[in-house]
């Protein structure tokens, strides 16, 4: 869109020169242009065409490559987004024409675009960058047998010539900058030799954000209706082209990531690129920003009263210092958008896992597949009440409203939920933007205390304790291998943290072998629901142990539990032969089981039973407890039924019991008060 500026002597020559060479009378109003003089020219008839005045000194060449190849571009591809050039009245495409001050300078016209450049568009829709991704890749494919051996040029904004600011990093005084850009070089020299195996070809080389006409008003759908100025045209491989766009694509946007992966879609669907393209990708876009925030400082040094020179600075800056982008992971998403395997063999790992599932050991020992799924998905959980906070209450409550304790769930892949829109997700500048949302993984509600198996032979790649709030807590990563040497990768998150010395990276794991079974199970705790420790000791008094005794608890599965323990007493008893009296050591060892029947969190109802085995030591008397001669001892059966306290994170520990004990028929009862601790 035309810039007004003030009518001046220059517009009314060069409108004269437009009417006696091209025919055409019109109004010249002068827009933005950083060398050459350019022209919105109004005709009396309205029609709107472009008039280009070349600096002073301007080789012919450039002039003719740029009007040669944008008529190739309308000879090949018709693009409509490729502005057309209009000859003059001699037939001629470009014209030399002295100005006021007798300085000879090319002239040549051109179809006017009409819209406004994508710089000054406030919402740039993934919709919308794709587009300009097939426009920039229609154009590249046309240009790719266009032929021009002076565009093959010593040139500052050649991607392939880039490393030219490594003797120029000295101009950029703030330290931490500075290591910023020459680290982004060194990793760009390193590829460079991967760059130059390439295929070359012409490209536009400068797909800038003010060089993409957008059409559309404020109540009108945007689309892309020009590509404009090919002055910076040079020979190189053709992913730079798509690299150079993606380095203004990604400035202020909100998500970034999205922003270059539908630009990157978009160029690959009209000039398909290879993997190896496709890596690169970031890369280039790094060193293309690093060549402008180098080729702007040097500028600001020499003209320091020159805004133009720093208008992408502060943008760039920004970006580069402050992203949160994994380029790893980044590579996977572009390589997807592209429709190629984001890992190596991924269609062959998917097909043998496909094919050999219904081999796999059960991870948590227990068939899943009747298992019911409970939904998190953002229509279905009330948590967080915050929408921008999760807290650590809330989260240990996840799946809790869905699920009964100690019953096993499975949760949905791939579902949207608000439960991460915690600041530990965050990736953009604002609360709402850049967020993850979606689970990609795979969770097994179930009871703490379950053990996990491993469901094929695997490596330990990664074992670790993530701390952070939030994180994965005691973590495992698999590696495995296929039939064909394949390799792919498993992660089990929220597990006991308390590795045994004997499991490190390295450690080779077999099917179906219960990871951490030397001396301590490993826990799912996968937003497990009711917390319950595995161990007890306690004291209790009276009970079993007659008097008292001291216990040890253990859960052995989600609800059951045993126990063991030992108490006892001496007393004075009577021998009813001669009624003398002796004394008596009684030992009391109940041994038994309990089961959580009913409760929830640190609140149980239990019942149980065992066998009090009671001996004694007499010097020579007779015993008789209701009506039974315990001389030689005896194991007394009991049941029982009660209340238990414990947290979740271990710690204090109580309970009361009643316990029924029978003897030869004979019944009798006794309460049990236990204080102790669990862990």
């Amino acid at each position: 869109m035309a810039t007004p500026n003030k009518i001046d002597d220059s517009t009314k020559y060069w409108a004269d020169v437009l009417s006696k060479n091209w025919g055409i009378k019109s109004k010249l109003t002068r827009l933005d242009g950083e060398y050459d003089l350019n022209f919105l020219a109004i005709s009396t008839s309205k029609k709107h065409l472009i008039l280009k005045v070349m600096r002073e000194n301007c080789p012919e060449w450039l002039v003719k490559s740029q009007i040669s190849a944008m008529q190739h571009i309308e000879k090949i591809a018709n693009l409509p987004t490729t502005p057309r050039v209009f000859l003059s009245l001699n037939g001629q495409s470009c014209i030399e024409v002295a100005d006021k001050t007798g300085n000879l300078r090319y002239l040549w016209t051109l179809e006017y675009i009409p819209g406004k450049c994508l710089a000054k568009l406030r919402s740039k829709p993934p919709s919308l960058i794709k587009e300009i991704g097939e426009v920039l890749g229609a154009t590249t494919k046309a240009l790719s047998n266009y032929k021009d051996k002076k565009l093959d040029r010593d040139f500052k904004w050649n991607l392939l010539q880039s490393g030219w600011i490594d003797d120029h990093l000295t101009c950029i005084k703030n330290k931490n900058r500075y290591e910023l850009i020459k680290n982004i070089s060194v990793n760009f020299n390193r590829r460079l030799p991967e760059l130059k195996s390439l295929n070359r070809q012409v490209i536009q080389n400068d797909p800038n954000d003010y060089n993409i006409i957008i059409a559309g008003d404020y109540d009108e759908q945007k689309s892309v209706s020009g590509i404009i100025d090919f002055g910076d045209m040079c020979v190189a491989p053709r992913v730079c082209e798509v690299a150079i766009a993606g380095a203004y694509i990604v400035l202020d946007a909100p998500s970034p990531e999205k922003s270059l992966v539908a630009l990157v879609s978009g160029f690959n669907q009209t000039c398909p690129l290879t993997k190896l393209e496709i890596d690169m990708i970031w890369d280039l876009l790094l060193m293309r920003l690093a060549v402008s925030v180098v080729n702007s400082t040097m500028l600001a040094l020499e003209f320091p009263n020159d805004p133009y020179v720093t208008v992408t600075q502060k943008p760039a800056w920004d970006f580069l210092e402050n992203h949160k982008i994994n380029a790893e992971l980044l590579k996977c998403r572009l390589r997807k958008a592209c429709g190629q395997e984001f890992v190596p063999n991924e269609r062959r790992i998917r097909s043998w896992i496909y094919k050999n599932c219904g081999n796999f050991a059960q991870v948590i020992g227990k068939p899943l597949a009747s298992v019911p799924l409970v939904s998190l998905a953002v229509e279905n959980s009330s948590i967080p009440k915050n929408p921008f906070k999760l807290s650590k209450h809330e989260a240990k409550e996840i799946g809790s409203a869905e699920t009964c304790e100690n019953e096993i769930f499975l949760g949905y892949y791939n579902e949207p939920r608000l439960i991460y829109t915690a600041q530990e997700f965050s990736f953009g500048p604002y609360k709402a933007s850049n967020r993850r949302t979606v689970h990609l993984g795979v969770d097994i509600f179930a009871p703490a205390a379950t053990p996990v198996f491993a469901p094929l032979d695997g490596e330990i790649l990664a074992i670790e304790n993530r701390e952070n709030a939030l994180d994965y807590g005691g973590m495992i990563i698999l590696k495995h291998k296929t039939d064909c040497n394949d390799v792919f990768y498993s992660l089990y998150g929220h597990l006991d943290p308390n590795f045994p010395k004997q499991y490190k990276v390295g450690t080779k794991i077999k099917k179906g072998e219960q990871m951490l079974k030397k001396s301590l199970f490993l826990f799912a705790f996968i937003f497990s629901v009711g917390f319950s420790q595995t161990n007890f000791v306690k004291a209790e008094i009276l009970g079993p142990g007659i008097l008292g005794s001291l216990n040890y608890e253990r859960m052995v599965g989600e609800k059951l539990g045993v126990r063991v323990g030992y108490g006892g007493l001496s007393l004075d008893a009577t021998d009813e032969t001669d009624f003398t009296m002796t004394t008596v050591n009684l030992t009391a060892i109940p041994i038994g089981v309990f089961y959580n029947a009913l409760g929830q969190n640190n609140h149980k109802l239990t019942v149980g039973g065992g066998i009090d085995m009671i001996t004694l030591e007499l010097n020579g008397a007779v015993v008789d407890l209701l009506g039974t001669d315990l001389s030689e001892g005896i194991s007394i059966p009991y049941g029982s039924f009660g209340y238990r306290y414990h947290r979740a994170t271990g710690g204090f520990h109580v309970s009361a019991d009643y316990y029924i004990m029978m003897l030869d028929g004979a019944t009798g009862g006794t309460v049990g008060l236990g204080i102790g601790w669990s862990f």
